[in-house]
């Protein structure tokens, strides 16, 4: 049986098991965060379904790809899907894998610049491990500990992670996606006010009641503000890269 002493009220087994707090300083090491993304990755397309919608496919196969081009992460893989679900939706799990549904992509129509906008935004999120700060928040430190020593290989951390994914960002951590989404956008040769049109549009469907962007707006802070930052961010950078 194994035994640890509490270090910090942290055990001290944690440090060989979860990568010894190397990764930036949290918990869950890169190669945990993909394992947690791939179980993660099962539940959400047995749950939407993938788009048989080749050319959607394809188009945000191609934007991503340039989008992931630009992030700061190189020891992860990043992999798009586009759910099959009229829900108006993006969102990012652990380890690399970036959703879009088709609602989303309908709603964007033929602009490749609000969805590179988009996608690089999802991917900032994974670039600064939101998804899994949010996650050693929830589950806590110790409890994170006890799943990995018992043996189910990040399972049942998937579990809670699957749910989280679709929850609420900070404030901070939605502003900050925002930033880097037309950072990178801009670098990869796509026009970064796409992101303000992006949010212009949500701004005149938001308080109409029910719609295909419940989920969203459920899951996003309101827009004005946002828009009012990125405006400012953007006019700050311009040509600035």
């Amino acid at each position: 049986m194994l035994r640890a002493a509490k270090v910090g009220g942290v055990f001290a087994i944690a440090l060989g098991l979860m990568g010894g707090c190397g990764d930036g300083g949290f918990l869950i090491s890169t190669r945990q965060e993909i394992e947690i993304g791939q179980n993660v990755d099962r539940q959400l397309v047995s749950q939407h379904g993938l788009s048989r919608d080749r050319r959607a496919v394809a188009r945000v196969e191609r934007i991503g790809a340039a989008m992931a081009d630009q992030a700061r992460r190189t020891s992860i893989s990043y992999q798009f899907r586009v759910l099959a679900t009229a829900d108006v939706n993006a969102f990012a799990a652990p380890g690399g894998f970036v959703y879009l549904t088709e609602g989303i992509i309908d709603f964007l129509g033929s602009d490749d610049d609000a969805l590179a906008c988009l996608t690089a935004h999802e991917i900032g999120h994974i670039d600064q491990r939101h998804s899994v700060e949010q996650l050693e928040r929830r589950l806590g430190a110790q409890t994170l500990i006890q799943i990995l020593v018992g043996g189910k290989k990040g399972a049942d951390i998937a579990n809670t992670a699957a749910g989280l994914v679709m929850l609420q960002h900070s404030r901070a951590d939605e502003l900050e996606a925002d930033r880097i989404g037309v950072r990178y956008a801009a670098r990869g040769g796509y026009d970064p006010w796409g992101m303000v049109r992006f949010f212009e549009k949500l701004r005149q469907k938001e308080g109409q009641g029910p719609s295909r962007l419940e989920t969203y707006f459920r899951t996003h802070p309101r827009t004005q503000d946002r828009i009012k930052r990125i405006t400012a961010y953007i006019r700050e950078h311009e040509g600035g890269g």
